[in-house]
């Protein structure tokens, strides 16, 4: 940071997405001479017996960005804190939540992760690693030509091709973009109305809906919708399923099921097989809340909102390793919200950071 961090950095700062979360404790080189002074066991320890409130986070915030570079005290089990945090949010997540507790409980989360993963050693090969300079982007679709990015600016889908933008347009408020036979795109969103469509050199095409809709995929020779309160549609309307979820936050489609994951319900995935339409509950753990998922091979690879890491599964669904590190610097996930296999590899997109990092399957 250009100048000492003061309280205010910390506890001041508006409620927004973009803002809240971008000082971790890495980046502090200084603090200013009013920084309180925090006994950062004491809060670990209420925050760990008790579900904390603003101020208790707040204070273990400002306890966290003042170790700098020193180890967090032994006598607090972190970890168990970062997953209580974790979960936390996820209850925050349901209609009664409360915003502002939410947004402190993931920074909180955030902060633990950066801290705990500080020194731990590098357990993956980085191949290639790009950085969208815009950040906050959702997700991104390789095509035959060029790649398709949804982001959070005011133009939010972009097509470019070897790195020049052909096209830019807004699409509602896009966060998911998925494949669709002849070189088609379906914008999903958690958020906006509906849906769009996109075709290489075309302007997108809204289909109005009631709801949002959060992924659109081919089935029986047709589009499938589904929407964010679980109902699957044929493309005509027709109801086909109703998943037992409260709110799809992503999903995706991967060899005849649907993955769906409901971010206030932690570890759990709602999973449909197309082929008799039946659903099924499944445990995702340790993952907690599910941003993406994907498969190469016979495994399935998870990314988790609260870790910077990545989650394999085998091809019946039983964990089997977690790899990567949490943060911003080379090779960091930080909120990871997307995950493909591309050309045999795996790519990974962090939402704060706007970086793009390859890596082998394992």
């Amino acid at each position: 940071m250009s100048h000492p961090l003061c309280p205010q950095d910390i506890l001041d700062l508006s409620a927004d997405s973009f803002v809240f979360y971008n000082v971790l404790p890495g980046d502090v080189q200084d603090l200013s001479a009013d920084w309180p002074s925090v006994d950062l066991v004491r809060v670990g320890d209420l925050a760990l017996k008790q579900q904390p409130d603003e101020a208790t986070l707040d204070k273990l915030a400002l306890g966290l960005m003042a170790l700098r570079g020193e180890p967090l005290p032994e006598s607090v089990d972190w970890a168990a804190l970062a997953e209580t945090c974790a979960r936390l949010y996820a209850r925050q997540l349901q209609p009664d939540g409360q915003r502002p507790l939410r947004m402190r409980l993931a920074r909180a989360t955030f902060m633990l992760h950066d801290v705990l993963d500080r020194n731990r050693p590098d357990d993956t090969e980085i191949l290639a690693q790009q950085t969208f300079p815009q950040g906050f982007v959702w997700d991104w679709l390789p095509l035959e030509h060029g790649t398709l990015i949804a982001d959070s600016r005011q133009e939010n889908i972009h097509h470019d091709v070897g790195g020049i933008v052909r096209s830019s347009q807004r699409l509602g408020l896009p966060t998911q973009i998925d494949a669709l036979p002849d070189g088609c795109a379906g914008i999903g969103s958690c958020y906006s109305g509906g849906w769009y469509s996109w075709k290489p050199g075309e302007e997108g095409r809204h289909h109005p809906r009631e709801t949002s809709v959060v992924m659109v995929f081919p089935h029986d020779g047709q589009l499938a919708e589904l929407s964010s309160d679980g109902t699957v549609r044929s493309e005509t309307g027709t109801v086909l399923t109703r998943l037992p979820i409260r709110k799809v936050w992503c999903a995706r489609h991967i060899d005849g099921r649907v993955f769906a994951s409901d971010w206030s319900e932690p570890g759990v995935l709602c999973v449909l097989d197309l082929g008799n339409m039946l659903c099924e509950r499944i445990s995702c753990a340790p993952v907690i809340q599910v941003n993406d998922i994907c498969r190469l091979g016979e495994s399935y690879y998870l990314v988790d909102k609260m870790h910077g890491r990545i989650f394999a599964f085998d091809s019946g669904f039983r964990f089997r390793e977690a790899r990567m590190k949490f943060g911003k610097g080379f090779g960091r996930l930080y909120d990871p919200i997307a995950i493909r296999a591309h050309q045999g590899l795996l790519h990974v997109l962090s939402w704060v950071t706007g970086s793009l990092v390859t890596i082998r399957p394992f």
